[in-house]
C-alpha cells in the first residue's frame, strides 16, 4: 500500500472490494470493512488526498455545524440579550464515546433545551453545544454541561480538551473544579517560565485579568 493513497488507487481498491475481490490488508481496506459494516459502499463520498475539491467540500460541511450553531444562537440574542452559547468540549476513551454521546443529548433534553452536537469521533472527542433561547434556558445549559462534565471524568475522561477554557467563566469553573487550585499554579508557572510576558494565546487557557496575578 503506497504511503499517500492516490484516486486511482483508491477507487481500484474500492472496485475491487465492491466486486469481492482479495484486497490486501492496510489502513484502507480495514477502513473500508468497518464502513461497510453500517452503510452501502456504493453510497460513499471519499475524499482521497489529491482531491482538493471534495476536500474542501466536505471541510466546509464540517464547518457549517459551529456556524449554523452562532447563527442560532445570535438570532435568539436579539430576543433575549442575556442568550449566549453554552459550549462544552468533553473527550472520552473511544469505547465510552457511544454511551457518553447519549448522556449528551439526555442531560440537555431533560431541561428541554435546544441542543447539537459535532466534534471529532476518532478522538472520542464531541462538542456538545446548547441553542438556547432565554436566560433560564443558559442556566439550565449550564447546569447540563457540568452534569456532563462529572459523567465524562467517571468514564475516565477530561471535560476540557481542546479550547476556549480562558474565554468562557463556567469553563474557567469546570478547570478548578477538575485539576484544583494547586495544579493551576503550577500551569501558570510554567507558562510563566516559557512566555514571561505572557504573550502567547493571551486569554486561551487563564482569562486575561488573570494573566498577571
Amino acid at each position: 500500500m503506497p504511503e499517500t493513497l492516490t484516486e486511482d488507487a483508491g477507487l481500484d481498491l474500492l472496485a475491487r472490494r465492491l466486486d469481492g475481490r482479495a484486497v490486501e490488508d492496510g489502513p484502507v481496506a480495514r477502513l473500508l470493512d468497518l464502513l461497510a459494516a453500517r452503510a452501502p459502499l456504493e453510497a460513499l463520498e471519499i475524499a482521497f488526498p489529491d482531491d482538493r475539491e471534495r476536500r474542501r467540500r466536505l471541510t466546509a460541511l464540517r464547518e457549517s455545524a459551529p456556524e449554523s450553531v452562532v447563527e442560532i444562537v445570535t438570532e435568539r440574542k436579539r430576543a433575549d440579550p442575556a442568550v449566549h452559547k453554552v459550549g462544552g468540549d468533553p473527550i472520552v476513551p473511544f469505547e465510552e464515546l457511544a454511551e457518553a454521546l447519549a448522556f449528551y443529548h439526555r442531560a440537555f433534553a431533560d431541561r428541554g433545551v435546544d441542543h447539537a452536537v459535532w466534534g471529532h469521533v476518532s478522538d472520542g472527542n464531541l462538542h456538545p453545544n446548547a441553542l438556547p433561547s432565554s436566560a433560564e434556558e443558559v442556566r439550565l445549559a449550564e447546569e447540563a454541561q457540568r452534569e456532563i462534565a462529572r459523567e465524562v471524568r467517571r468514564r475516565g475522561g477530561c471535560p476540557l480538551s481542546e479550547h476556549g477554557v480562558g474565554r468562557s467563566a463556567m469553563k474557567q469553573s469546570l478547570l478548578r473544579e477538575f485539576l484544583g487550585p494547586t495544579a493551576l499554579e503550577e500551569m501558570r508557572a510554567v507558562k510563566q517560565g516559557f512566555d514571561p510576558e505572557w504573550r502567547l494565546a493571551p486569554g486561551v487557557l487563564f482569562p486575561r485579568e488573570a494573566d498577571h496575578r
